[in-house]
């Protein structure tokens, strides 16, 4: 984003004409970036097969809206990654070990990612996570 900023400057002329003061204004262009994109969550709560889950993955600074995706690896059968809430829920409906990548997009197309294990092996109706 750029912003055309009015600065008005103090220019003080010690030797020439014997210590007065003049002003002189100047037009600045500035530059202001959104702070950077960070995706906050850093863990997820464990979940159990068959047990309906939900939690939010969050981000800070960037551009909102945000756009969040699975960009590698894979969520539990039955859980699903909303792309415009960052809402993972669903009911599982297997157990097992589930490593994956999840990105957040701002508006401005930049882009965060955050690497997530929920479960490891476990039998039918353990928990995971």
């Amino acid at each position: 984003m750029k912003y055309l900023v009015s600065v008005t400057l103090l220019v003080l002329l010690f030797p020439l004409l014997a210590c007065g003061q003049q002003t002189a204004e100047q037009q600045l262009s500035v530059d202001i970036s959104p702070a950077l994109l960070v995706v906050m969550t850093s863990a997820l709560p464990g979940g159990q097969m068959g047990v309906p889950y939900n939690t939010t993955i969050t981000a800070m600074g960037g551009v909102a809206p945000y756009t969040w995706a699975v960009i590698l690896g894979a969520l539990p059968a039955g859980l699903t990654l909303g792309a415009t809430d960052g809402v993972l829920g669903g009911t599982p409906t297997v157990t097992g070990s589930f490593v994956f990548t999840v990105e957040a997009t701002d508006s401005s197309g930049s882009a965060a990612t955050r690497k997530f294990e929920l479960g490891k092996k476990l039998k039918k109706e353990e928990k995971i996570g």
